[in-house]
């Protein structure tokens, strides 16, 4: 059975305090953020898989970093702990996006007096892998007709050659009545921090699991996937919150 590849290829939501393993609730407002707000202006996104090994002392950081952030331009947008593993064996175990004005002002604050004395205290709690993507955005006008979409579901795909962005925006009017929408992709895209080192990063958002669904059980997504090739990893991402059962089980049933 072919595994959920494309579907790689489609979604992406990315948020602000507290975060324990015993945390939930839907992040649907800040999450929503995201792709409300997409600024032209405002190009460099930091994308963090973090693994947590102390919840006290995360929360802790966390609950002190975003205020530094906003004072140098930057805001988290995006939390995910519900990651399902869609292609190449990437499955997040904690997956935040910070916006930034620029590239320059992400780079201020990791260096600024207000972040020095939090760093000891966010690599006593968690282990981060940290990616830093500035490019283009894809637009549509499909996210204006859309009645009541699913908060925070998303598809984030990392590629090791940069013309991945091209392959998706070739195929992206294929996508749109699946409810598909590419919403970031960039060709520059920068490690941070950790071992992680893509060279291409799309983010594509969803609208309704059902069309999804259909759409991945349908006869084109194989002819999409064979498209894209075969050099990118992806998962999915639904926020704080579980997929519904019908996805849930696609996951279960085709990727082994």
């Amino acid at each position: 059975m072919v595994s959920v590849r494309f579907l790689a290829v489609v979604a992406l939501s990315l948020a602000a305090l507290g975060c324990g393993n015993e945390r939930a609730g839907d992040d649907a407002a800040p999450a929503e953020r995201l792709f409300a707000d997409l600024d032209y202006e405002t190009n460099a996104y930091v994308v963090a898989d973090v693994k947590i090994n102390d919840f006290r002392k995360f929360n802790e950081y966390f609950g002190k970093a975003p205020a530094t952030q906003q004072a140098y331009g930057g805001d988290i947008v995006y939390r995910s702990r519900q990651n399902f593993v869609a292609r190449g064996g990437w499955r997040p175990d904690f997956l935040i996006v910070e916006r930034w004005q620029s590239s320059e002002t992400f780079n201020e604050w990791r260096d600024s007096p207000e972040n020095k004395p939090l760093k000891r205290l966010k690599f006593e709690s968690a282990s981060y892998r940290r990616l830093l993507a500035e490019g283009a955005y894809f637009s549509s006008d499909r996210s204006k007709r859309v009645d009541n979409p699913d908060p925070a579901r998303a598809v984030f795909a990392f590629a090791d050659t940069a013309n991945f962005v091209d392959r998706v925006e070739s195929i992206r009017a294929a996508l749109e009545p699946f409810a598909a929408v590419v919403w970031l992709a960039s060709r520059d895209v920068e490690t941070v921090e950790g071992d992680w080192t893509p060279r291409a990063l799309v983010v594509v958002r969803f609208y309704h699991e059902n069309e999804t669904a259909d759409w991945l059980e349908g006869e084109s997504f194989a002819e999409l996937d064979r498209r894209l090739g075969d050099d990118y990893s992806l998962a999915m991402c639904y926020g704080m919150t579980p997929p519904s059962d019908r996805l849930h089980n696609y996951f279960k049933d085709s990727v082994r």
